[in-house]
C-alpha cells in the first residue's frame, strides 16, 4: 500500500523518523536538507511541481491526510525530545578479560571485566551466545526462537590454559580469557571472534566475526540485491522505503539470519535483535554487528549442508503451516477494485476469457473511510453477496487489514479499544497516535496476549461476510511523516514491559500472529492464510510475505528472484512479488515477461497502485493475453509439484526456490547464480 505520498507527493514532510545513531551517544534527525540558490524560474518551477505533488497526494488520500502529515513532523520531534534515550550501555569499553566462571545445567556463565557472557546447548548442532553489558544476564525472551527448540544435550568443558573448550560431539567453541573472544569450530573449519573487538559503546554494542575472505554470504531477510550478498553494510530493521529500486536497504522486512558457504560446507548465524542495528559484510570476509541496546545474541547453527542448516533453523524459529490450495494459484489484485460493479466485471472478464484465477484481492478501497473491519456499504452494498458469488464462479476473496485504527468515539473498534486499553501509550500514559490513512489512528500493542486476543475477535464480521484471506499491510509499523512510531512508545512485551525501539522490528509479525489466532478461533477446521508487508524472524509460523511496492522497471524484475531466493533462506519461502511492478506502468513485454516468471515462484500475484495502469492479463492485446493465459494454465498443471515443494519446506525448512548451489555448494560456478533456481 502506498504510503510513499509523504516524501514523493506532498513533499511537506520531510523527516525521517528519529534515528538512534549507533556511532554516536545523542538522537539525532538524518535528513538535511542543503540550501542552494534557486533562481526566479527555478522557484516558479519548484512551487508548481510542488502544488501538482500535493494535489495528487491529496487526490490519494485526501487533503486533511497532507496536512496532518505536515502537522505530525513537529510533534514527532517535541515527542523524541521529551522522551527520547538512553539507549544502550551508556559507556564505552571493551568488553575486557574473562574474570570469572561458573558451569550451568545448559552451559557455561562466564563473568567479563565489562559483562556477562552465557553459552548454552540449543540441540546437537545448535549453540547460543549471548553477551549482556550488566553484571546479571537478562531473562532469556524472544519472538524469533521456539522455547521447545532447545533440548537437554550432553557437553563437555575443560580449561586448556588460556582458554576454555566447550565442546558437543564434534563441535566446540573455544573461549579465550584474555582478552575474552571465541571461535567455533567442527569439521568445515573454524569462524572467530577478533581480538578485543567485542566493545560496548554509549548506545550498544558493537561485534567483529573473522571469517575466510573467500567466505559466500546468503540471507538476511529482504534485500534488493544478488543472492550473494555484496560486501557492505545492510541495516537491520523494518520500513517502508516509500518506493526501492536496486540496492535500496532497508526494506520492510527484517530476518538478521545469515547462511555462510566456504569451500562447500554450510553454517548458519541468526543475530536475534528486534531493535535496530546494522550489519557490515567486509571485503576480508568477517562481519562487523551493530545492535542497539546491551546484549548481543548469537545463535549457531552447524551444518555442513546448507539443507541441514535450514532444517535446523527452521526446528529453532518454526515451521510454515501448509496452506489452502488455492494460495498456490494465481492472484489478482489492483489498489483499488472499488466497488462492487468493478469487482464483478473483473471476474466475468477472468471467467470470459478462460483464464485461470483463484483469487481476487480487495485493496483498502474497499473499507468505510480506511476504518479496519468495515465495509463501504454504498460501494459495497452487499458485501456478503457479492463474495458468495465470487465463492459461486470458483474465486476466493482476500481482504485488507492495516493496524491503525481510526481516532473515532463513534467508530467500535475504537470505542472498545480505549475502553479494553489495547492501544500504545507513550511514557506519560497518554495514547500515541499518529496520522496513517483513515487520519488520526491508535495502534493496538501487539506484543501483549490479551491485545492479540482482542484483535481476532473483530475478524468474526468479515471471516462472516466471506473473506477467506486476509493481507497485513502498513506494520513495520508506518506513518505518515514520521515513518514509524516514537522510539519511546511502552509495549507490554508478554509482560516483562519494553520501549518501542527494542521490539520494532517484531510488530508486523505480531500483528500477523493475532490475525492467524483470530482466524483459527472462528474458522477452527479450515487451513487459515494470512499473508503481511513486515516480518521479522519466524513470521514463517504465521504469515506469508511479497516483496513490497516494486517498481515497473527491467532492473526490478532482475533482482526478484534474488530476493525471493534470499528470503527462502531466511526461513521465509512463500513469498512472490507485484507481478508487472506496484510503481508505474509497465510495458506489454515487461508484463508479460514478469508473469512469465512469477508463474514458477511461490506466490503469484498482479498488483499495481492506484494511477497506473489496470493490470489485468487482458490489458496489453492478444499476444500478451494468450502468453500469460499459457503460463496461468502451465502453473495449474505444476501444482502437484508445487504443493510438494511447500510439503517440504513445512516439513523441513527446504526452500520453495533452491539456489542452484544447493545441488553442489563446492561448485563455485554455482554460488553467484541468481537468474535461475531448483
Amino acid at each position: 500500500m502506498l504510503s510513499r505520498f509523504t516524501a514523493r507527493d506532498c513533499r511537506l514532510a520531510v523527516a525521517q523518523r528519529p534515528h538512534c545513531s549507533l556511532r554516536k551517544g545523542r538522537q539525532k534527525t538524518i535528513v538535511k536538507a542543503k540550501r542552494t540558490p534557486m533562481s526566479l524560474f527555478d522557484r516558479l518551477r519548484f512551487a508548481s511541481q510542488l502544488l501538482a505533488e500535493v494535489a495528487r497526494g491529496a487526490r490519494l488520500v485526501g487533503m486533511r491526510n497532507v496536512v496532518r502529515t505536515a502537522l505530525y513532523r513537529p510533534r514527532l520531534t517535541r515527542m523524541n525530545r521529551r522522551f527520547g534515550g538512553p539507549w544502550g550501555p551508556g559507556f564505552q569499553a571493551p568488553a575486557g578479560n574473562v574474570v570469572g566462571m561458573e558451569a550451568m545445567e545448559d552451559g557455561l556463565m562466564l563473568r567479563l571485566e565489562q559483562g556477562v557472557c552465557s553459552v548454552q546447548v540449543i540441540s546437537p548442532h545448535m549453540l547460543r551466545v549471548r553477551i549482556a553489558a550488566g553484571d546479571v544476564m537478562p531473562p532469556y525472551a524472544s519472538y524469533a526462537t521456539l522455547p521447545e527448540a532447545k533440548r537437554p544435550t550432553p557437553f563437555s568443558w575443560r580449561e586448556e590454559g588460556e582458554s576454555i573448550r566447550f565442546a558437543v560431539d564434534d563441535r566446540a567453541l573455544i573461549l579465550r580469557k584474555t582478552p575474552f573472544g571465541l571461535a567455533w569450530e567442527d569439521e568445515m573449519g573454524q569462524g572467530s571472534l577478533g581480538t578485543e573487538t567485542l566493545t560496548w559503546e554509549e548506545e550498544g554494542g558493537r561485534l567483529h566475526l573473522r571469517f575466510p575472505e573467500t567466505i559466500w554470504w546468503y540471507g538476511l531477510g529482504e534485500r534488493a540485491c544478488h543472492l550473494a550478498l555484496e560486501r557492505r553494510t545492510y541495516a537491520l530493521t523494518t520500513r517502508d522505503p516509500e518506493g526501492y529500486g536496486p540496492g535500496d536497504d532497508p526494506l520492510y522486512v527484517n530476518i538478521p539470519f545469515l547462511l555462510g558457504v566456504h569451500e562447500g560446507r554450510a553454517f548458519g548465524l541468526l543475530l536475534d535483535r528486534m531493535s535496530d542495528g546494522e550489519i557490515t559484510l567486509r571485503r576480508d570476509g568477517g562481519i562487523e554487528y551493530r545492535i542497539l541496546g546491551d546484549e548481543i545474541r548469537l545463535d549457531i547453527i552447524f551444518g555442513p549442508e546448507p539443507a541441514q542448516v535450514l532444517a535446523r533453523y527452521a526446528d529453532l524459529t518454526g515451521h510454515a503451516p501448509l496452506p489452502p490450495l488455492w494460495t498456490l494459484g494465481y492472484h489478482q489484485s489492483r489498489w483499488s477494485y472499488e466497488t462492487e460493479a468493478v469487482v464483478r466485471a473483473i471476474a466475468r472478464e477472468f471467467r470470459q476469457r478462460r483464464i485461470p484465477c483463484d483469487a481476487i484481492h480487495f485493496d483498502i478501497d474497499y473499507m468505510d473511510g480506511f476504518r479496519c473491519f468495515t465495509w463501504d456499504r454504498q460501494a459495497f452494498p452487499d458485501l456478503p453477496g457479492l463474495l458468495a458469488d465470487l465463492h459461486a464462479s470458483g474465486f476466493k476473496a482476500v481482504g485488507m487489514i492495516d493496524p491503525g485504527i481510526k481516532v473515532d468515539e463513534h467508530y467500535d473498534v475504537c470505542a472498545d479499544g480505549v475502553a479494553q486499553d489495547v492501544f500504545c501509550r507513550l511514557p506519560d500514559g497518554s495514547l500515541f497516535h499518529g496520522p496513517v490513512w483513515p487520519g488520526e489512528c491508535y495502534f493496538p500493542d501487539f506484543t501483549s496476549e490479551r491485545v492479540r486476543t482482542w484483535w481476532g475477535q473483530w475478524y468474526k464480521r468479515l471471516v462472516d461476510a466471506g473473506f477467506d484471506g486476509f493481507w497485513n499491510d502498513m506494520n513495520e509499523p508506518t506513518i505518515f511523516g514520521g515513518q514509524t512510531f516514537p522510539p519511546r512508545v511502552r509495549h507490554a512485551f508478554e509482560g516483562l514491559g519494553a520501549a518501542h525501539w527494542q521490539v520494532h522490528s517484531a510488530y508486523g509479525m505480531q500483528m500477523a500472529r493475532a490475525t492467524l489466532a483470530g482466524l483459527e478461533r472462528w474458522r477452527p477446521h479450515r487451513r487459515n492464510w494470512v499473508f503481511t508487508r513486515s516480518a521479522y524472524a519466524g513470521t514463517q509460523r504465521y504469515a506469508s510475505s511479497w516483496t513490497g511496492d516494486n517498481r515497473s522497471a527491467w532492473e526490478d524484475l532482475r533482482i526478484t528472484p534474488a530476493m525471493l531466493m534470499n528470503l527462502g533462506l531466511s526461513g521465509l519461502s512463500f513469498t512472490g512479488s507485484d507481478i508487472g511492478g506496484f510503481e508505474g506502468s509497465p510495458t506489454p513485454e515487461l508484463y508479460a515477461r514478469w508473469l512469465t516468471s512469477a508463474a514458477f515462484h511461490p506466490f503469484f500475484r498482479t498488483h499495481t497502485a492506484k494511477g497506473a495502469a489496470w493490470q489485468e492479463p487482458w490489458r496489453y492485446g492478444e499476444e500478451v493475453e494468450a502468453i500469460c493465459r499459457t503460463y496461468i494454465e502451465l502453473r495449474y498443471r505444476l501444482l502437484p509439484a508445487i504443493y510438494t515443494l511447500f510439503w517440504q519446506y513445512a516439513t523441513w525448512g527446504m526452500p520453495m526456490m533452491r539456489p542452484m548451489f544447493f545441488e553442489d555448494p563446492a561448485d563455485e560456478a554455482l554460488l553467484a547464480l541468481d537468474d535461475q533456481w531448483l
